[in-house]
């Protein structure tokens, strides 16, 4: 009995000792984030080696002796509510910014705020109180442009991107009497931009009258540009029509030439020969006559079929004009009287 009783005593020891180091530890060490900056103080004094900037575990001071305040580096959005501002033109809109900002030097910032409180909260909401006074200050410079010169239906033309990039520089630089004081309370402005903007009634009137009327103006440019190439390409094809035109009678012309020329030759030939003349009307009749697909019932003597006789073929000679033996047997065929004709028509329906 009496070795259970030592044995949890000595327990009840050991638990007692860890949690004294423990609780010993914790007020005398702490932790630092690889996205924290730390500012370690003593008596609530801090000075250039108090800020502390590396991650890592770190000794300290234990409280109320030492205290560490920890601000988050990373980036912070702070919008600004609808601020009425007027254009140059005098002209009222209704404008909603934002201010993206971060703790850039922790040791100003520390001395900068500390007197709102022991937590780092404490200190954004009050540097962010700070920092939308600085905006709204920073917006005045709308009243430098026209509602123009912030609105445009053309690309690339709004001066909007410009104004926002003036806003900035004040709030780095520090132009303004209010902005010159950022400088030193540890902030850094990383972005100041326009979110919204909002138009009266009345500005809202003038401006859809104005982009309408840009409307319009660019609807005429592109409607004059279409008929201005329209014209091009009609003319283009005006041009290419008659030097084709031209090139065509030039060329039909020397083709008509080279046919009179050839035909005066041939002309020349069937003077000379005037069976042989006969002989190509013949074939030429019957290149016209076969295809109509027609049934005929006419002698060999008819005028012009002669050579459909089988005894055509034997007055072919070699080196000779063809056709002239049966010109001579067709010239001396008699032919009948007028009045028989006309009855031998009249019986075979026109010979056909």
């Amino acid at each position: 009995m009496p070795g259970i009783l030592t044995s949890k005593k000595f327990l009840y020891t050991v638990i007692a000792v860890v949690l004294l180091v423990a609780l010993v530890a914790s007020s005398v060490t702490f932790q630092v984030r690889f996205n924290e900056n730390a500012v370690r103080t003593v008596f609530g004094q801090a000075t250039e080696n108090s800020v502390i900037k590396e991650p890592g575990l770190r000794l300290k001071w234990p409280s109320p002796i030492g205290k560490v305040t920890k601000y988050d580096t990373r980036a912070r959005i702070k919008p600004v509510k609808l601020e009425t501002q007027q254009t140059r033109d005098s002209r009222p809109i209704v404008v909603e910014a934002y201010i993206v900002w971060r703790v850039d030097d922790p040791l100003a910032f520390f001395r900068a705020f500390s007197d709102e409180g022991e937590r780092a909260e404490d200190h954004y909401k009050k540097a962010e109180d700070i920092l939308e006074t600085y905006v709204r200050s920073v917006l005045s410079m709308i009243s430098q442009y026209d509602m123009d010169d912030l609105f445009s239906s053309s690309p690339g033309d709004s001066k909007l991107a410009e104004l926002e990039d003036r806003m900035l520089t004040a709030m780095q630089n520090g132009t303004g009497q209010e902005t010159s004081q950022i400088a030193g309370l540890g902030i850094k402005a990383e972005v100041v931009g326009i979110s919204r903007i909002q138009m009266v009634s009345s500005a809202s009137a003038a401006v859809f009258q104005r982009m309408r009327e840009e409307r319009a103006s660019v609807a005429r440019q592109i409607e004059a540009k279409g008929q201005s190439e329209q014209l091009a390409i009609e003319s283009r094809a005006k041009a290419d029509a008659d030097a084709i035109r031209s090139f065509a009678n030039i060329r039909a012309a020397e083709i008509r030439r080279q046919g009179d020329i050839e035909a005066a030759e041939f002309v020349a030939k069937t003077k000379d020969h005037p069976e042989f003349a006969i002989f190509l009307r013949n074939i030429e009749m019957l290149r016209e006559v076969v295809p109509l697909r027609a049934n005929f019932v006419l002698s060999t003597s008819t005028f012009g079929l002669h050579l459909l006789s089988p005894e055509a073929l034997s007055s072919f000679v070699p080196g000779e004009i063809p056709g002239e033996d049966l010109l001579k047997q067709m010239i001396q065929l008699p032919r009948p009287k007028a009045s028989a004709r006309k009855a031998t028509e009249a019986t075979n329906g026109g010979g056909l």
